[in-house]
């Protein structure tokens, strides 16, 4: 080995010697390693909780369509748009609601509504499925 590298070498690590033993900085870069997952747990939170909020206000928007459709005995398009009318408050996506006056189910007669949803993900947390079908029915009996 030269000369010069050699001198070269020692002086690096005279150099780098007090770095070791400072630790300014290395909360930062612990940090940054955890941001990541961090952030994506947060977000996928988020989002998980967005999708159940959406299952659960669609849910209680057929529920409450086909009780009324079935009550006070309204014709399958004031159901659709009674359920289309709870749904408002949700200001994405295109819901496709349907109502059927006579559906049998299991021997017995039913009102029908039901409502069907593309979902997507706000998030890129679940790249195997970006987007979800929902499909919601809900019965009333005759």
């Amino acid at each position: 080995m030269s000369k010069f590298l050699l001198l070269s070498k020692t002086r690096l690590c005279r150099w780098l010697r007090p770095l070791r033993r400072d630790r300014k900085g290395s909360t930062a870069v612990e940090f940054a390693f955890i941001a990541p997952v961090l952030f994506a747990v947060i977000l996928g939170t988020i989002d998980i909780g967005r999708y159940l909020w959406t299952l659960s206000t669609m849910q209680n928007a057929a529920d409450e369509a086909a009780r009324t459709f079935g009550i006070q005995h309204l014709s399958a398009a004031d159901a659709q748009s009674k359920a289309t009318s709870n749904l408002l408050g949700m200001s994405y996506g295109n819901f496709t609601v349907t109502a059927l006056d006579d559906v049998i189910v299991s021997g017995s007669h039913f009102y029908e509504v039901k409502i069907v949803h593309n979902y997507s993900f706000m998030f890129p947390l679940s790249m195997v499925t970006p987007s979800a079908t929902m499909t919601l029915v809900s019965h009333f009996p005759r």
